[in-house]
């Protein structure tokens, strides 16, 4: 299914995918819409955007506003999110994840996607992943709040990949760990007034600190 400037908004889902929602083997793809004021009750996933074991692809994108357990903007699990040209901004996670939660095998691929001041009362203000790879390519992650680890990024229990960035990660907060300190994967925070990061992989048996607030460990 192709969206092509479409506008999905304030909609109140009391299942997954609060403004869309695509399942069991869909090839879903987003061009120039926007995702705004959408929400998702108790503790389901997906306030903008939800794909479940499914292909996501959004070029050009918005995603504003939303709100949900886990993934705020975007929740992706076991399935492919890619994304060019987007931004993901001022979305809140009741849990973790304020901008994108991805998990359970999912993997990102982001050119030129910019994450903005998102919220996570748990993990992850801006991104968080579990058991999930990503891929950053001049791209950005700024000004997002988490109330426990890793203020814009958090990965746990990546897959052999590791995750990889280049691009700038700024301004972001949280109130556990993530100040200098990475658990099985990247943690980033506590608070990070200008520390950026260029291209991080992670190895096996590898541990390696880049710059303030950003940490990466493996092998534990």
């Amino acid at each position: 299914a192709i969206f092509d400037d479409v506008t999905f908004s304030g909609n109140q889902g009391i299942v997954a995918g609060g403004g869309l929602g695509a399942y069991s083997g869909a090839d879903v793809t987003l061009i120039d819409c926007t995702s705004a004021g959408n929400a998702v009750t108790g503790s389901y996933n997906g306030g903008g955007v939800q794909a479940e074991g499914s292909s996501l692809q959004m070029d050009g994108v918005l995603i504003e506003g939303n709100s949900a357990s886990q993934g705020g903007g975007v929740y992706v699990q076991g399935g492919v999110l890619s994304v060019t040209d987007t931004e993901i901004r001022g979305n809140t996670a009741s849990t973790h994840g304020g901008g994108i939660r991805i998990r359970n095998g999912a993997s990102l691929d982001a050119t030129r996607l910019v994450v903005t001041g998102n919220q996570a009362a748990g993990r992850g203000g801006g991104i968080s992943g579990f058991s999930s790879d990503t891929t950053w390519v001049g791209s950005e992650i700024s000004d997002n709040t988490a109330g426990a680890g890793g203020g814009g990024l958090h990965m746990d229990g990546v897959l052999s990949a590791g995750p990889a960035f280049d691009g700038e990660i700024t301004g972001n907060m949280a109130g556990g760990a993530g100040g200098g300190r990475g658990e099985q994967g990247l943690w980033h925070g506590a608070t990070n007034g200008a520390g950026h990061l260029r291209l991080v992989t992670r190895e096996a048996g590898e541990r390696v600190f880049y710059g303030k607030g950003v940490g990466v460990e493996a092998g534990s």
